[in-house]
Order: C-alpha cells, then sequence, then structure tokens
C-alpha cells in the first residue's frame, strides 16, 4: 500500500500498488487532524503516525492496510514530516518554521509516542523532510 497525506482536506489516502507498479486509489480516505503534511507507518506494520499542523495523529493498521485513528494525538507545532526508526521505539518529526526544530520521541508497544527528555534541537530554518539510515 502506499499512502499520501492530504493537508488541504485533513486526510490521508490509500493506494493499491498493481502488477505494474502503476498506484490505485483503493477509496479509502482516513480522517487526519487539521493540515495533514506527512505519513509513516512503524517498521511493524502496525502503528502509523500523520504529522500535521499541530499534531501528530495515531493509527493502527490493520492486516487490510485500513487505517484506524487512534485517541489523544501528541499536540506539537507545525509537523512537517515524521519517520520511525528500525526497531520501532523512536519516532522523530521536524517542526517548520517559525519553530525550526527536530522532534524526538518514544514510541510504547501501543503505539503511543512520548516526548524524550530532551523533546527536540534547533536546526535550520525551514525543516522539510527527515529520513533515517538503516
Amino acid at each position: 500500500m502506499v499512502y499520501h497525506a492530504e493537508n488541504v482536506f485533513s486526510r490521508v489516502l490509500q493506494y493499491a500498488i498493481e502488477d505494474s507498479g502503476a498506484l490505485t486509489l483503493k477509496g479509502n480516505v482516513f480522517t487526519s487532524t487539521l493540515a495533514a503534511l506527512s505519513f509513516t507507518i512503524d517498521p511493524t506494520g502496525m502503528f502509523a503516525y500523520a504529522g500535521a499542523a499541530a499534531t501528530i495523529s495515531r493509527y493502527t493498521v490493520n492486516a487490510d492496510g485500513t487505517l484506524n485513528l487512534l485517541s489523544n494525538p501528541v499536540f506539537a507545532d507545525s509537523v512537517v514530516c515524521v519517520a520511525t526508526d528500525l526497531s520501532a521505539k523512536y519516532a522523530y518529526g521536524c517542526s517548520g518554521d517559525p519553530q525550526n526544530k527536530v522532534l524526538q520521541y518514544t514510541i510504547g508497544s501501543d503505539g503511543v509516542i512520548v516526548p524524550m527528555t530532551l523533546p527536540s534541537l534547533d536546526t535550520a530554518i525551514g525543516p522539510a523532510s527527515i529520513a533515517i539510515s538503516p
């Protein structure tokens, strides 16, 4: 599956990958918090996160790839990107201008993300993406 965060309508769309590699919209649209800007699935395939204008939304991922929005999003300003590490123990995000931070979280076994003791690090102006090497 491929997922697309859509900030105008605050939703996440789901696509199937065809044998040719082409994408087909599954018709499944999942609600996000205001202005979804990024989306990631943890390496276990059990949880997903959408970075948005004021929160990080949490989802469980069903066997068919559909999502269930969980309650209690994490509040953070302007989360323009979000990623999880390969151990599925940590999540990181970028908080855009004017905050200009790299955000740091731990991930619980239930998918809850909690800010680390040092919750953020200053970065250059306008962070836009984040990647984690294997």
